[in-house]
């Protein structure tokens, strides 16, 4: 009879005789890597590379990214970006423009808290001194509010000169408000809602001049004049006799015909004055091809108007 309990102890002997199977040994990450600490006088930031200096730049890029996020969740519009008809998109131009300027972002007093090297690769904590980034980037912004006071010139009793300079400053104040809304992401104590209003004041500012801003064209029953006087009031501007802004534009027309079809080739020459200075000019070809002279003339003149939209009507009035 055989013994069940051999039969039972066998296997286990057999196995005890060899090697036992080694288990892979699996390395946790360090606590501080998964979640970096919090603490209200610093930036924390992690990250791991090849080399601890790709581990330190994907660390600070993880502290830019949630800057970003920190200063998107306390965007809004209605705390003073909105100002006239063009506020939605000047409030969309300064968000655009805050990703760009974190990015840009010098991050020169950086502290490595960790660094540990596990299985091949280096894992890094890296803090910055909120208050010390603040103090920098705030000087470099004082610098650039200086900066844009000095371009705008408003004590300047002239309406077009205000209007260009204005114009000018834009990327300036867009700028700025992306720095601004960095400054109270670091510090709440930033009033951030004054220069807010400060910079969309001067798109109100804008507004305002371009109502006060009246433009001449000779010629004024040509039709490619009509054209540019279309453009014009899409615009917003206003005609006048007696302007601010004279434009002279004169044409000259001439016809070919090919296969049946009549052509219009048209030499257009622009200049805009204001001020008593020439502030652009330009010579112009455009075409139109009809079965009629007077039709390809006209679908010349199109022609005109979208090179002229193409171009911008500000940068040909002078004041972008």
């Amino acid at each position: 009879m055989i013994n069940k309990k051999v039969l039972l102890v066998v296997p286990f002997l057999i196995l005890g005789c060899g090697t036992a199977p080694q288990l892979k040994q699996q390395t946790s990450l360090p606590n501080w890597y998964i979640q970096a600490p919090q603490n209200s006088a610093y930036l924390y930031g992690s990250g791991d590379g090849d080399s601890i200096q790709e581990a330190k730049n994907n660390a600070l890029n993880q502290i830019a990214s949630s800057l970003s996020v920190s200063i998107s969740s306390n965007f809004k519009e209605d705390e003073g970006y909105s100002s006239g008809s063009n506020g939605s998109s000047f409030f969309k131009n300064v968000k655009n423009n805050v990703n760009a300027e974190v990015k840009k972002i010098d991050f020169s007093d950086v502290e490595i808290v960790h660094n540990k090297l596990i299985s091949g690769k280096y894992y890094i904590l890296v803090r910055i001194n909120k208050e010390k980034l603040f103090n920098s980037t705030k000087e470099k912004f004082l610098i650039l509010d200086n900066k844009i006071k000095e371009q705008l010139n408003l004590n300047s009793n002239n309406p077009y000169e205000i209007l260009r300079n204005i114009n000018k400053a834009i990327p300036s104040i867009n700028q700025a408000l992306a720095k601004a809304n960095v400054l109270y992401a670091l510090n709440s104590n930033f009033n951030l809602k004054a220069y807010s209003k400060k910079y969309s004041s001067y798109l109100t500012k804008k507004e305002q001049l371009l109502n006060k801003i009246t433009i001449s064209v000779s010629n004024p029953n040509n039709q490619f004049s009509q054209k540019l006087i279309e453009l014009l009031n899409e615009k917003n501007y206003k005609i006048k006799t007696n302007s601010v802004v004279d434009i002279k534009i004169s044409t000259k027309p001439r016809f070919t015909e090919t296969y049946g079809m009549k052509i219009a080739r048209v030499s257009v020459n622009l200049k805009v004055i204001a001020n008593n200075k020439i502030v652009y000019s330009a010579n112009m070809e455009v075409k139109g091809i009809s079965n009629a002279n007077s039709q390809a003339l006209a679908k010349a003149s199109n022609a005109f108007k979208q090179k002229l939209s193409e171009i911008g009507i500000e940068k040909i009035l002078g004041i972008e």
